[in-house]
């Protein structure tokens, strides 16, 4: 079992592109239980992270481009986020946090042992194109809160490994490809322009 985190650490977990096994998700679940604070946004979910945190959506796409923060959120009336979520249906025991002006829910918090989760149907919500947007910076800094001892983002099931680190996967990205071109546009250049790429070295007397 994982060891307790320390006092009024949060986790975000953004849209896991690499699943989480049974076995990752009930140690997250256990972190929970022992005091940690998780933030789990993804627009279609982690079927082993929805399993253990009792988390259920309701099939179909609703408008979410603006929602509705409940006021328990201090300072937060109104965030924007993508045009379309998928909306959560919270159980009992889970507090509904944002929903759409059509009513929908999109995220709700829920305590678990001496933790709590907080789940977005949008993580575009707190992502840092949106959060000059409404409330989205206000919102952010309320799940921050002042004291947080360690703040972590689980990169690991976001697609970010050892292997993106690779001349390959840099290249794919459009800042890479922009400075593979830019290296090719000088070397043409030079070499069209009968430019030397280094000192001259005399040949050797054989």
């Amino acid at each position: 079992s994982p060891a307790p985190p320390s006092a009024n650490s949060l986790c975000f977990v953004f849209t896991p592109t690499g699943p989480f096994t049974a076995c990752e998700a009930n140690r997250t679940a256990e972190w929970v239980r022992s005091g940690g604070v998780l933030v789990y946004a993804s627009e279609q979910g982690d079927p082993e992270l929805d399993q253990v945190f009792n988390v259920s959506r309701i099939n179909g796409v609703v408008s979410s481009s603006k929602a509705i923060a409940n006021p328990i959120l201090a300072g937060v009336n109104q965030v924007a986020g993508a045009d379309g979520a998928i909306p959560l249906d919270p159980a009992g025991n889970q507090v509904p946090i944002l929903r759409t002006p059509g009513g929908f829910v999109l995220g709700f918090v829920s305590s678990i042992g001496s933790g709590r989760v907080v789940v977005l149907a949008d993580p575009l919500i707190l992502c840092n194109g949106y959060l000059e947007k409404q409330d989205n910076g206000r919102l952010l800094a309320d799940l921050l809160g002042t004291d947080r001892a360690t703040v972590a983002f689980d990169e690991y099931h976001h697609g970010l490994t050892f292997s993106d680190l690779s001349p390959q996967a840099w290249l794919l990205t459009p800042w890479g490809a922009g400075m593979m071109w830019l290296l090719v546009a000088v070397f043409v250049g030079l070499l069209l322009r009968g430019r030397s790429f280094g000192p001259l070295k005399p040949r050797q007397v054989e």
